[in-house]
């Protein structure tokens, strides 16, 4: 048996050195950096040196035996392209630190080549202390050339934890209750599974279900799109990902985990989550119904703001799939998603609006709101890739909605004295349907002289149609000159639109240099129709008779907008490689892009006597220039400069010369003599500092004018409540921003560590306002700082985990107007969030108590104090397979779910019905098969 093994490596060399002739061949192999011992089971994997998140290929290890029949070797035979680049080698196994070696390939190289020096791994450093095993402190955050790598393994979270909870803990990053991540104040563009979408871009299914345990890591880079890696260059803009890599067990098999949950005030809540994977394909299916309304989490001390809270009561039941396909190349990808929704959504609401005018005009109104809503969507994505030679992707998506629901509201308008009551019924009927089909094509071309050139060909299609009816009853007492009426109206609404959008890209290259030409022709056309009608009685169109004698004429119009568009952008910019002693990666220097856009726009629109065509032809220009610096010796400190112009043009029915009094007491007009777009100035600057000492500095100032805008004027007659609203150019408007944020740990075992969020914000804002004793509205500047500091200090350590927090908000409004009240207001919270899981039994507690406070406001009312108190505790059973849990929910009963807002037209006091305060109980149940491990 040993003559035979030896036969067959002889054979296999022979093999390596006759194929040598025609293609290089990279030999080498792993081994103990200590006792220098072969290591089989290591994994080596290539990377590209230029983005390392890039994994080109895993190659296996075979073992060579001395004649005695012990382990001589492990060795490793790497194939690359017979192209120049810089690849990275990587050995890695459980219990050592990853090992890198970085290795150059040439064109011309058709020679085996044997690495000089072994992948050499370093065990994980440990010492024994009379049975106490004392463990080298893992780094959560670190870089690696433009890549945030955060180590999920450093963190240490109890049982039953998810996704969301570990990305809650990363320095630098936050996430609203929407699951929009934001990495050093700049947002995710999409959050990946392993370098690949998840669920078309629906964050909150992974972010909600995947368990913690089950992550290796997580990365923050720009990616490449897949026409850039077709190509081997930069043709377009790189994505911002946050891309979430599983430890290697769970990347076979299937993880799978179930919830149920039961509470005080009817709470409930149901969730499974499956999570299946083959060598190429993923597939997912999530189910989620609950009557929760509640993505805050506990532990959390930032989200538990008055402002936040739930305002209403939502019922949601939904499924969601999806069969992901990747061939090993990354050349072939399919992916096929389906996903249904269903939702009840109970809205009950009360408000006081005070206007800051003579005799304190007040209006109090109360409603109630019941929608239920079906939503189903299917979508189907081919993308196919001949390395420089051609590209194809087709994207196709159909989404339909089906919806109904029913409202009453009773509104009063007081001055002195009540003037006028208005009480309103209504419910509403409708459904849409959307279809979007997107293709690009993507050929190769030859180089033209030292240039390589690109060219892009894009379909786009989008069309939808929306089909809404309405009925409303309108009741209205006149206190002032007594009388009651009380009308009905009746809406058969429709909309549909068509988009045909099909840009021609010409792109060239050379060296660091990249310049691109775009034509994007467009056609539009939207067809809008809304009869109103006046029945006798509160019912849909499709439930009267005779809709031609009861028809509104004057509120009733008939429009086809058609719009031909052009775009021609040329973008330029320049790259600069970027060297570090292990690997390249690629820098911006300097980008340039400059759109015009020519727009011809045609408008039928009839309504009543009104029968009218608008043209508007315009010349539109989007203009931008980044500028990148980086000093040498700190190549992690970049430097960004933007300068921007901007002009979109406004809505044409704004020119037209209607008039809307379907809605009472509310009149809208148009403005025939309005300009016709909207254009702004903006600078940007931004700076980044970090190292690998746990330390990062982000910075970023923004300042941007309004040329033109577009303003809504507002009259108001205190005799009949009516008030009526024109659009208006207004220009001058400004804003002055500034934020920095520092990360830093405070000792060289990184248990304790600080996170500050500076920002401030001056905003000279123009609008019309009524001002006391007149009913016009008038151009008014109201100047507007506010400056707002957020501090947290942690400690972390195992188990144990305390985290103390506080921010303060000041804002200074000062108007020109005659009759403005300076306002000086301060909005602070301060409290501490903490979790202690007890060793050997597992039992994890975690709790959150804020203040939070407002002071300076001109009402008593708006001046509060709000102590929210959160707790949970949690149990894990089976080896960490079942969790129990119990949660409560502001426990001393202090969350008020009124809330407050000031303007400059006056102050605004709102309430909702919700449930602020409750108790619940959760079963978990995770479970997966990993064949991996065999």
């Amino acid at each position: 048996m040993r003559k035979l093994k030896r036969i067959i490596t002889s054979l296999l060399t022979l093999v390596f050195a006759l194929n040598a002739f025609s293609q290089s061949f990279i030999l080498g192999c792993v081994q103990d950096a200590f006792l220098k011992y072969p290591l089989p089971e290591a994994k080596v994997s290539v990377l590209l040196a230029a983005d390392s998140t890039v994994v080109i290929d895993s190659i296996p290890i075979s073992k060579s035996h001395r004649s005695d029949g012990t382990l001589q070797a492990a060795e490793f035979v790497f194939r690359p392209e017979r192209k120049t680049c810089k690849y990275l080698l990587r050995a890695r196994l459980a219990g050592y630190e990853d090992a890198y070696q970085l290795l150059s390939i040439y064109e011309n190289d058709k020679s085996a080549i044997k690495l000089d020096d072994p992948l050499e791994l370093r065990k994980i450093k440990q010492m024994s202390l009379d049975g106490v095993t004392v463990t080298a402190t893992k780094v959560k955050m670190y870089y690696k050339g433009d890549t945030i790598v955060y180590d999920a393994t450093a963190f240490k979270l109890p049982d039953g934890s998810m996704l969301d909870d570990l990305i809650r803990q990363m320095p630098g990053v936050t996430m609203n209750n929407n699951g929009e991540i934001f990495v050093n104040g700049r947002k995710i563009d999409e959050l990946q599974l392993g370098s690949r979408s998840f669920m078309r871009g629906n964050s909150k299914v992974l972010l909600e279900n995947l368990p913690y345990y089950t992550v290796k890591d997580i990365k923050v880079y720009e990616q490449d799109t897949d026409l850039n890696r077709a190509f081997n260059e930069q043709i377009e803009k790189k994505k911002f990902v946050m891309d979430v890599n599983l430890k290697p067990e769970y990347q076979r098999g299937y993880i799978a985990n179930v919830e149920a949950a039961g509470g005080t005030e009817e709470r409930w809540l149901g969730r499974a989550f499956l999570l299946s994977f083959t060598k190429n394909t993923r597939y997912t299916l999530a189910a989620n119904s609950n009557n929760v309304n509640e993505s805050r989490h506990i532990g959390s001390s930032d989200q538990w703001t008055p402002q936040s809270m739930p305002n209403s009561l939502l019922t949601t039941h939904s499924v969601k799939g999806e069969i992901d396909y990747q061939s090993t190349d990354k050349n072939v990808k399919e992916n096929l998603n389906v996903d249904f929704t269903s939702s009840r959504n109970e809205v009950e609401m009360a408000q006081r609006n005070e206007l800051f005018l003579p005799d304190n005009p007040l209006q109090t109104t109360r409603q109630n709101s019941l929608n239920k809503e079906n939503r189903l969507s299917l979508g189907n994505k081919f993308t196919y890739i001949k390395p420089e030679r051609f590209m194809l992707t087709t994207d196709l998506a159909i989404n339909h909605r089906s919806y109904s629901g029913n409202s009453s509201m009773l509104s009063e308008q007081y001055a002195d004295t009540l003037i006028v009551r208005q009480r309103n019924d209504g419910f509403n009927d409708g459904k849409s349907w959307k279809t979007h089909f997107y293709a690009r094509t993507q050929p190769y071309l030859k180089n033209l002289g030292n240039w390589n050139q690109y060219f892009v060909f894009i379909t786009e299609l989008d069309h939808a149609s929306d089909e809404n009816q309405q009925a409303q009853r309108f009741h209205i007492n006149d206190l002032v000159k007594p009388s009651n009426s009380k009308s009905y109206n009746s809406n058969d609404y429709s909309n549909r639109n068509l988009t045909v959008h099909t840009p021609i890209f010409y792109g060239l290259k050379r060296n660091r240099y990249y310049m691109n030409i775009t034509v994007d022709p467009s056609y539009s056309r939207n067809k809008t129709k809304d009869w109103l009608y006046h029945p006798d009685t509160l019912l849909l169109p499709s439930q009267l008779d005779m809709l031609q004698a009861i028809t509104d004429r004057s509120n009733s119009y008939d429009s086809e907008l058609q719009n031909f568009k052009g775009d021609v952008t040329l973008h330029f910019d320049r790259k600069q490689i970027l060297s570090s002693k292990d690997y390249d990666w690629t820098r911006e220097l300097l980008e340039f892009d400059l759109k015009l856009s020519s727009e011809h726009e045609r408008l039928c629109y009839q309504r009543g006597m009104l029968d009218t065509v608008a043209t508007r032809n315009s010349m539109l220009l989007d203009g931008s220039m980044k500028m990148h610096f980086y000093v040498k010796k700190h190549v992690n400190r970049p430097v960004h400069l933007v300068f921007g112009y901007r002009e979109y043009n406004s809505p044409l029915l704004n020119q037209i010369g209607f008039r809307d009094d379907a809605t009472p007491l509310v009149v809208r007009l148009g403005n025939p003599d309005l300009k016709s777009y909207n254009s702004m100035a903006y600078f940007e600057i931004g700076h980044q500092d970090r190292s690998t000492s746990g330390y990062s500095l982000f910075t970023y100032a923004q300042f941007s004018y309004d040329l033109n805008s577009i303003s809504q004027s507002v009259s108001f007659n205190p005799t009949s409540g009516v008030y009526t609203y024109r659009p208006e150019n207004i220009k001058g408007s400004y804003r002055a921003s500034a934020m920095a944020k520092v990360f830093h740990t405070l000792d060289k075992d990184r248990h304790w560590s600080m996170e500050s969020s500076s920002n401030g914000l001056f905003f000279h804002s123009l609008d019309h306002t009524l001002l006391a004793g007149e009913t016009e509205s008038h151009v008014n500047a109201v100047n507007t700082l506010t400056l707002y500091e957020g501090v947290y200090v942690q400690y972390d350590k195992g188990a144990f985990n305390i985290r103390a927090t506080g921010d303060i908000t000041w804002r200074h409004s000062e108007g020109k107007m005659r009759d403005f009240e300076t306002l000086n207001v301060t909005d602070f919270k301060y409290g501490l969030s903490a979790r202690y899981t007890i060793p050997k039994l597992k039992t994890t507690i975690s709790a959150d108590g804020n203040m939070y406070s407002r002071r300076g406001y001109g009402s008593a009312e708006l001046n509060t104090d709000d102590f929210v108190l959160n707790a949970s505790i949690s149990q894990p059973f089976l080896k960490g397979k079942l969790v129990a849990r119990i949660e409560a929910f502001d426990v001393l009963h202090q969350l008020s779910s009124t809330q407050y807002q000031v303007n400059a037209q006056g102050r605004i006091e709102t309430w909702y019905r919700s449930l602020p305060h409750y108790f619940m109980a959760h079963l978990v149940y995770h479970f997966n098969k990993n064949p991996g491990k065999k």
